[in-house]
């Protein structure tokens, strides 16, 4: 082998480090609920770590060919608060991608509760530790669940716009649900690009509006390799400050 066909060699592979990285993020985290998984809890019944989530065919939806079984919680509360401190009126239904996290974390559906495994419906069993799950697969740990019974009480608001924008909707709720901008960053930061490290997400009903959902803090996909599967450290709470100028 020749030096500059090593160099050739060496240089594909570090270009391919960003994937390997990326798919080693999620292999042994908590989202990895394989049989292989070094993972507290975990599936006896497959090897997969994509099914638990996803499926090529016979998906729930096109869109990220989703495969779990959807939460029972149709609807939200907030522990009988109604708004935020700066005027944001609180859903009672939330969007679809964090209803998607709801869907194991709230607790009303059991882990392995897929559309499809081996081409029909399935629920995998699962084992953990004690307290964790229980014998159906469900979460019971209160460290994992948020909204149990529907209740999202004491949690960030999730499925309201972002603030500083102008008046519009999110997931069809009145423009008087827009917050107080004052307290959060000022509108002119927003318009143009808005910082890679807050994952903003365009409401379904009207797109030039952008909120927050479980995905703005939280990356399903551990690609940054950080506690409580963050998109940026909240040492010295840099994460909230993304969003909260104080």
């Amino acid at each position: 082998m020749t030096k500059r066909t090593g160099l050739v060699i060496a240089g594909a592979l570090v270009a391919m480090l960003p994937l390997a990285a990326a798919y080693a993020s999620i292999t042994g985290s908590k989202h990895d609920l394989s049989s292989a998984s070094s993972a507290a809890i975990k599936s006896s019944a497959t090897d997969q770590i994509c099914i638990f989530c996803h499926t090529p065919h016979k998906a729930q939806s096109t869109q990220v060919l989703w495969n779990h079984t959807a939460s029972l919680n149709s609807t939200i509360s907030w522990g009988g608060v109604t708004q935020t401190s700066g005027g944001t009126l609180l859903p009672t239904t939330v969007n679809t991608r964090s209803m998607r996290c709801l869907s194991c974390h709230d607790g009303s559906v059991a882990l392995g509760d897929v559309t499809n495994f081996a081409g029909t419906a399935a629920i995998l069993p699962m084992t953990g530790p004690a307290g964790t799950i229980d014998g159906t697969g469900k979460l019971t740990d209160s460290y994992y669940i948020m909204g149990a019974s529907g209740n999202l009480g004491g949690n960030h608001p999730i499925g309201i716009p972002y603030p500083g924008q102008a008046a519009g909707q999110y997931n069809g709720r009145a423009s008087g649900s827009l917050v107080n901008a004052t307290e959060y960053v000022a509108a002119a930061t927003i318009t143009g690009s808005v910082t890679p490290t807050v994952k903003l997400f365009a409401d379904t009903t009207n797109p030039s509006v952008l909120g927050i959902e479980c995905g703005s803090c939280h990356d399903v996909h551990n690609s940054q390799n950080l506690t409580a599967f963050l998109w940026k450290s909240n040492a010295a709470s840099a994460l909230c400050l993304s969003c909260h100028i104080k």
